[in-house]
């Protein structure tokens, strides 16, 4: 295998996996932990966030590997890479402020992951090809939740996939 197609390979890997980030999170209650049952869905439901734990570990492995194979690596920051770092700088000071340590950790390790997936989105995803995708993914999912809210509307359900919606008839 050669540099060239390695870095395509993990290119197309790291778009994979955020599409699929951007696809499941939603669809898993936008990222909230639910109740659980036992079962395997709610197992996964049970904390999302660990899903976007892996997946950045595995967009930064793959973002690793494009920096050391490329001979002179480019690092894109435009200025609102600035606020993105002063908010984790932020998040960092009150975090260390925080009453309940562990309730501060988890929170800046959500807000250190979200920020590492920005700048990896930044740097990874900017070809016209890879951008016009995102764009068709979110229209496409934006399509389908509309129909599945219309869906339950139109039959009066009260459950949001397999859990009771707290709030009847209601979006």
């Amino acid at each position: 295998m050669t540099r060239e197609s390695v870095d395509r390979w993990c290119e197309r890997t790291i778009v994979g996996l955020v599409l699929a980030l951007m696809v499941v999170l939603p669809l898993f209650f936008g990222g909230r932990p639910q109740p659980a049952a036992g079962s395997l869905i709610d197992f996964l439901l049970g904390d999302p966030f660990l899903l976007v734990q892996w997946t950045a570990a595995a967009v930064l492995v793959l973002w690793l590997v494009r920096i050391w194979l490329d001979p002179r690596p480019k690092l894109l920051w435009p200025p609102v890479c600035w606020a993105v770092l002063a908010f984790v700088i932020y998040a960092l000071v009150r975090y260390r402020m925080c009453d309940i340590e562990y309730v501060g950790r988890q929170e800046f390790i959500k807000v250190v992951a979200y920020a590492f997936l920005f700048f990896a989105v930044l740097n990874n995803l900017h070809r016209q090809e890879t951008i016009h995708l995102v764009g068709y993914t979110l229209v496409f999912l934006a399509c389908a939740l509309s129909f599945y809210a219309i869906y339950q509307f139109l039959t009066g359900s009260n459950r949001v996939w397999h859990l009771n919606k707290p709030y009847p008839h209601r979006a």
